[in-house]
């Protein structure tokens, strides 16, 4: 949907491949307003003139995070970064006539070379810097999208010092949960949604 529409088209893809046709009809076909891209090995100028060839609607936003890339349907002037690291990006996102939100996108480090407490140490080290990025806006309207090298119900997702993603909209609202030490706000997790669903094995898993 374009960007008049109310509702935003969010894509995340973590390519590899270098197959810009196949992305960009999929960018088409699901009309995508902010199209976010990890481990691309596509420059930016060539896959903006294969998004732009049908339509001159796409923009580079330029993130300096080394992991991933950025390309929405606005202007640079509503897409305006706030905080960058070697596997995240976050920016304020300010479009005309509708509440800011803040886009955090991340690629947290793979399986492969981590033990379980290195990923969750690293979500709480990634909730520290979100929690100070909405600080900074005052607000916490955000939408967390990326490869988290983690399962929904593990500990770096779920622990209320860590992501403290949960499974229904409900619980979300509630922001926080009560316990001795603060926690931080919720995040709904609609992977729960798409996992539930799935009645034929697996949804998915690091071994394909």
């Amino acid at each position: 949907m374009g960007a008049s529409s109310w509702m935003l088209t969010f894509l995340f893809w973590n390519l590899k491949g270098s197959r810009a046709d196949i992305l960009a009809n999929i960018v088409r076909r699901h009309e995508v307003d902010i199209l976010m891209l990890a481990e691309c090995p596509l420059k930016p100028g060539p896959l903006l003139e294969v998004l732009n060839s049908t339509t001159n609607e796409f923009f580079y936003v330029q993130a300096d995070c080394p992991k991933l890339e950025l390309f929405t349907r606005f202007s640079n002037q509503y897409v305006l970064p706030l905080t960058v690291g070697n596997d995240f990006l976050i920016h304020r996102v300010t479009l005309p006539e509708r509440l800011e939100i803040l886009l955090a996108v991340v690629h947290f480090p793979s399986k492969l070379r981590q033990q379980p407490i290195d990923q969750t140490t690293y979500a709480i080290d990634f909730c520290d810097v979100l929690c100070r990025a909405e600080e900074a806006v005052v607000h916490g309207r955000t939408v967390l999208v990326g490869d988290l090298n983690m399962n929904p119900y593990e500990d770096g997702v779920v622990t209320k010092r860590g992501l403290h993603a949960v499974t229904t909209r409900a619980i979300a609202r509630r922001r926080t949960r009560k316990g001795k030490f603060d926690s931080n706000p919720y995040f709904y997790n609609p992977m729960w949604r798409h996992f539930g669903e799935r009645t034929e094995g697996h949804a998915g898993t690091y071994y394909y």
